[in-house]
């Protein structure tokens, strides 16, 4: 049943609807997010006293790379994900690769800290990273980029 007050309510609710979608077009839509630093190390596992044992690694803490993205920043700093496959516990899992020590000074054990690290940080900027490989201790720059659409952040 049509009424004044009716007629007022329906009123202000096609101003109200009309007049934010109109703000919304006018102001450009959603604000832009923020470009998230991607170094494309895809795939990899905490490296803990036990599985430094059963690998037979000298290094008893850190991230150990499984995979990194072809063209990836990690990929452009040289850093290595696993290249052979050994057995533990009936399990397949992947050996040699890096193992990520420190960022920018910042002691690394897992993926908490890695996207700790990489929240302080804007595409553009570098890290600097101590790795670990063949028991040798390497130091690289890896300049973050901004992460492809299709990656998949832990982060």
């Amino acid at each position: 049943m049509h009424n004044p007050f009716n007629t007022a309510i329906s009123f202000g609710l096609l101003i109200s609807v009309v007049g934010g979608a109109f703000f919304y077009v006018y102001s450009g839509g959603p604000a832009e997010r923020p470009k998230e630093p991607w170094i494309g190390v895809t795939t990899g596992v905490e490296l803990t006293p036990e599985r430094a044992e059963a690998l037979g690694i000298n290094q008893e803490y850190g991230f150990l790379i499984f995979s990194i993205a072809p063209a990836s920043p990690a990929d452009k700093a040289g850093l290595r994900g696993s290249n052979n496959v050994t057995t533990i516990d009936g399990e397949p899992v992947p050996v040699g690769g890096d193992i990520i020590v420190s960022m920018d000074g910042r002691k690394i054990n897992g993926v908490e800290e890695i996207c700790a690290v990489l929240t302080q940080k804007q595409v553009g900027e570098s890290i600097r990273f101590v790795v670990v490989r063949d028991n040798n201790s390497l130091e690289a720059e890896v300049i973050l980029e901004e992460a492809p659409p299709q990656s998949r952040s832990s982060c």
